[in-house]
């Protein structure tokens, strides 16, 4: 089988995907990866072919400190908003691009935890199945988050 696996975040994003990766490689599968220009060294040294895929999350954390930084000085809106949108807004339709490319022809498409929409996206247009790797549970809880909203009921034994 045909499995691309798309990861978009830092190598503790990427890692779990990797792994996967390797696994379904040792199987026998066509296994190709898109993760960010910054790991595909990492993906690659674990046997797993590796393509470039949206923004290097190294440029990316910089920017978000950046504008994090630079928050609450005096600027023009119309500048946060355009920087805002290079990042993100073009960014998604290039990582759109790159991963309808990649995608054609295979029978799964597997996800990380991030930038579900942009693999939901192709997964539509070509009608392949997606699976997603949720390798660190996040759930609604009472705990976490929105405490007026109650947690799930525990699955009765």
């Amino acid at each position: 089988m045909k499995f691309v696996l798309v990861a978009h975040g830092t190598r503790g994003d990427v890692e779990p995907c990797a792994a996967v990766g390797v696994e379904l490689c040792r199987r026998g599968h066509d296994v190709r990866m898109a993760v960010p220009p910054n790991l595909v060294g990492f993906v690659e040294s674990a046997g797993v072919s590796a393509v470039a895929y949206g923004p290097d999350t190294r440029e990316q954390v910089e920017a978000v400190a950046d504008f994090t930084h630079n928050a609450f000085k005096i600027q023009k809106p119309a500048n946060v908003f355009r920087d805002l949108r290079e990042l993100f807004v073009e960014g998604w339709a290039e990582m759109s691009r790159k991963l309808a490319t990649l995608a054609a022809g295979a029978d799964l498409l597997l996800t990380g935890q991030t930038y579900h929409g942009v693999v939901a996206n192709v997964d539509e247009y070509y009608g392949i199945p997606v699976a997603g790797l949720h390798h660190f549970p996040v759930r609604v809880n009472d705990q976490i988050g929105v405490p007026f909203l109650p947690s799930p009921a525990p699955v009765a034994r």
